[in-house]
């Protein structure tokens, strides 16, 4: 399901998850079978800690299996 940019800052909004229960959301998200996250995880700073133990989960399994990128496979983050 695609939602979106603004339904996304809504949620990452400290304010508004402060005084929004999200009540229309959580009804469209049960009838796709999803639902919110908690709100102590919507937070930039939990998304990082998420992203970096998932880096460091996979790095291991990755390079014991000697897993290589395929140029062509590479996505473009903009000039990096």
């Amino acid at each position: 399901m695609l939602q979106s940019r603004s339904s996304f800052r809504a949620l990452a909004n400290p304010q508004c998850t402060k005084t929004t229960t999200f009540q229309f959301q959580e009804v469209r998200l049960k009838e796709f079978g999803s639902s919110l996250v908690a709100p102590e995880r919507r937070s930039p700073e939990y998304l990082q800690k998420v992203i970096q133990s998932e880096i460091e989960r996979w790095a291991a399994l990755i390079k014991a299996a000697k897993i290589r990128l395929n140029e062509s496979d590479r996505i473009n983050l903009g000039g990096r």
